[in-house]
């Protein structure tokens, strides 16, 4: 282990306590919570790599995972520890957290119990209270209903949206939104893919 990872393992364990009463559990260097069933609230501790200009440094990431955006969207089996790379929601495509300017990257230097409280300070005032507003499918939607892309989904929102439209039970609507964007972006193989895959899932639901 090196002297980052030692420094994380240091961090992980007093975010933990502080975590845990937030109704978070620790596994790997990630704390998730689960708010739904099949709905996961992500906090993880990601190390700079040693080859970036991130080197030296620890990023407090953020989340938010759903089985259904998982199964439909990607072709690689659950991983056993959920990162926020696996999140549909990310930090780095939400731009109504930007007290904190989002990506928030710390140097491994000084006092390590400072750095813990920054952490804190970050998670009570930013970090909570954006996922008390998207505990669920439907606070999800009806966020995205009135802010759009900005509550951190991917270029492909649209997508995204028509996809927990049908997880959330709508499935007519969530099915007739996914062929709207398999008829825009028939040219694109992931697109297809996806079609494909809903579209078989949704006959045998209505057969």
């Amino acid at each position: 282990m090196t002297e980052n990872q030692d420094k994380r393992k240091y961090l992980l364990s007093k975010l933990e306590a502080y975590l845990k009463g937030k109704g978070f559990k620790k596994k790997a260097f990630t704390f998730k919570r689960e708010t739904e069933k099949g709905l996961l609230q992500i906090v993880e501790l990601r190390l700079g790599p040693s080859w970036s200009f991130t080197s030296g440094e620890i990023n407090l990431e953020f989340g938010i995972y759903t089985d259904e955006w998982h199964y439909f969207l990607n072709q690689w089996k659950v991983p056993s520890t959920i990162r926020t790379a696996n999140c549909e929601i990310r930090d780095c495509y939400c731009t109504i957290v930007d007290k904190w300017n989002n990506q928030n990257w710390f140097k491994l230097v000084g006092n390590l119990d400072d750095l813990v409280l920054d952490m804190i300070e970050i998670l009570e005032k930013s970090i909570l209270p954006y996922f008390d507003n998207l505990k669920t499918r439907k606070s999800i939607l009806d966020n995205y209903h009135q802010l759009g892309q900005t509550i951190g989904l991917p270029p492909r929102h649209t997508l995204s949206v028509a996809i927990l439209t049908y997880g959330l039970g709508d499935k007519e609507n969530g099915f007739r939104l996914i062929q709207d964007e398999y008829l825009v972006n028939q040219k694109n193989p992931f697109y297809v893919r996806v079609y494909e895959k809903i579209k078989n899932d949704f006959q045998k639901t209505t057969a």
